[in-house]
């Protein structure tokens, strides 16, 4: 038996009463159960058959979410070895040495930490101001959940920020390790804006797909 178009809005009507409120979630949830229920040789009546899939797909919303976040965290560690693959990138690695190098003979050890940690206060202050750009912007920011867990590419290059306070010692007085450890923090937080862009691209894409499907 072939749903038709009535019934799958009726299938997505009844996951948003049990609580799965995301777009893409509920797009793939019923995918799988329009599949299963058009394969059943003893077609059961809709609702029944809803019933009984109600906990496994709240499982599969939530098994989602962890997927996204760790998929994140992948597109970031691809972004960040796709630097490494660029001519273009060591260049200017070799630059900013150079230039830390002349900026340290000249300033103090305090002042050259003051420098390199306002530097990465305001990358990731721009991330944070484009990430409320973006949710300003874009209506659709709580209908799809790979956009609602957006911010969690942060995750890791935020940590940064806070590393300093336990690491002040080691950096205030080691310029070289401090240039390092600040460089380290720039190219991931860089790579993290540059991901999230891709991302509310791809995001925005799938949107305009699923507002069409479900309209």
């Amino acid at each position: 038996m072939r749903l038709v178009k009535e019934d799958i809005l009726n299938i997505d009507r009844y996951l948003k009463d049990k609580g799965i409120k995301f777009l893409d979630v509920r797009y793939e949830l019923i995918d799988h159960l329009v599949s299963e229920y058009e394969a059943m040789e003893n077609y059961p009546d809709l609702e029944s058959f809803l019933i009984k899939r109600v906990a496994w797909c709240k499982k599969v919303a939530e098994e989602r979410r962890k997927a996204i976040h760790w998929k994140y965290q992948k597109a970031l560690q691809l972004r960040l070895l796709g630097f490494l693959k660029q001519p273009l990138f060591y260049f200017l690695l070799v630059l900013w040495a150079i230039f830390l190098i002349l900026i340290n003979a000249k300033i103090s050890s305090t002042f050259y930490y003051g420098m390199l940690m306002s530097i990465l206060i305001t990358i990731v202050v721009f991330q944070v101001g484009f990430f409320f750009y973006m949710k300003r912007k874009d209506g659709f920011k709580k209908k799809v959940l790979s956009y609602d867990t957006i911010f969690n590419i942060y995750i890791l290059p935020q940590l940064f920020l806070h590393l300093p306070t336990f690491m002040n010692p080691i950096l205030k007085d080691n310029p070289f390790w401090c240039g390092l450890f600040f460089t380290i923090a720039y190219i991931v937080n860089i790579a993290a804006l540059l991901v999230t862009m891709t991302k509310r691209k791809q995001i925005i894409e799938e949107y305009t797909f699923l507002k069409k499907y479900f309209s």
